[in-house]
């Protein structure tokens, strides 16, 4: 085989898997969002942010549901979970009442 042909060979490939790839891509990171604002919107319901100052509260009720970013010291609340409290429990023990 030439270079000439594999240089083709190798061009229609990765122009065809570029597409999938995206696609594939921006289906996750939307599902993603989606999980991110339910779980957040449950975790603000739940009482999360009741001591959170208020100036900040909007802004980080908009972070909780878009990045699901719960580490700020700005809402009073410090968690420590790794994967084996998730796996020995779930996330509704981290919930606080």
């Amino acid at each position: 085989m030439s270079k000439t042909l594999i240089y083709i060979i190798i061009r229609l490939i990765s122009g065809l898997l570029f597409p999938i790839v995206k696609i594939i891509y921006s289906k996750l990171t939307g599902q993603t969002r989606r999980i991110n604002k339910k779980l957040g919107t449950q975790l603000i319901e739940s009482g999360f942010l009741d001591f959170a100052d208020i100036s900040d509260r909007n802004e980080l009720e908009f972070e909780i549901k878009n990045t699901f970013n719960v580490y700020d010291e700005r809402n009073f609340k410090l968690a420590h979970i790794d994967s084996e409290e998730l796996a020995e429990f779930s996330f509704d023990f981290f919930y606080l009442v």
